[in-house]
């Protein structure tokens, strides 16, 4: 994988004789520009890859080439394959998460503006997001969540007032009872662990998910 840095161009490159089963598959679409959705999601994934590589190890190695070679199978020529469709799933939640992080501070950020950045519909977006509890818990989780690592920043010296109406929440009280439920402690304790050093103190509820948080998470089902 490599950067050129000219045009913002990221290739990925397959040795042939490690993905000699997919030849056929690239040979009748060399050349082809991908302009369909699929097409799309397989660039999605790539850029996912290039962020995640940070974290992966020489050991993620053979998992990694049999992930890549079934969501190049899955976008090039789809199949019922169920680790296909964990492959998919995972670049469409990645691509909605970026795009609800780039929004978190806009009051805007909702499902109808979601759906137009994603090109996808309601329900989609829902069925995606349903076992984060949906769309808007979701989005308040993420905004929490940044909240808490503003909080625990000892150089930040915003008011959590002015924390809080920066993620879009409608007053302090507000703000300090959904972290309250989300973390099991107040915005101000957060604020006073860090001032003294004494790190986080905070610990988010799990929440029931059957979706994959990172690519690793992925990774570990092949």
């Amino acid at each position: 994988m490599s950067q050129r840095a000219q045009d913002e161009r990221l290739q990925l490159y397959l040795p042939r004789d490690s993905f000699s089963d997919l030849a056929c598959v690239l040979d009748a679409v060399q050349g082809t520009p991908l302009n369909t959705p699929l097409g799309r999601l397989l660039g999605d994934y790539i850029r996912l890859l290039e962020r995640s590589l940070h974290d992966l190890t020489t050991a993620h190695a053979p998992k990694l080439m049999e992930a890549v070679k079934t969501m190049i199978l899955a976008c090039l020529s789809p199949s019922a394959d169920p680790q296909a469709a964990r492959q998919i799933l995972l670049s469409r939640r990645e691509k909605a998460k970026q795009a609800i992080v780039k929004h978190l501070r806009h009051p805007s950020l909702g499902p109808e503006s979601l759906c137009r950045e994603l090109g996808m519909s309601r329900s989609q977006l829902y069925r995606l997001l349903k076992n984060d509890g949906g769309i808007a818990q979701y989005i308040q989780r993420l905004r929490l969540l940044q909240a808490h690592a503003e909080l625990s920043d000892a150089s930040n010296e915003g008011s959590i007032r002015s924390i809080a109406e920066s993620f879009c929440f409608p007053d302090g009280s507000s703000f300090a009872r959904a972290f309250k439920l989300e973390f099991g402690v107040s915005p101000s304790d957060v604020r006073a662990a860090a001032l003294a050093g004494h790190g986080s103190i905070a610990r988010p509820r799990s929440v029931q998910s059957s979706q994959f948080g990172t690519l690793g998470d992925c990774l570990r089902q092949f």
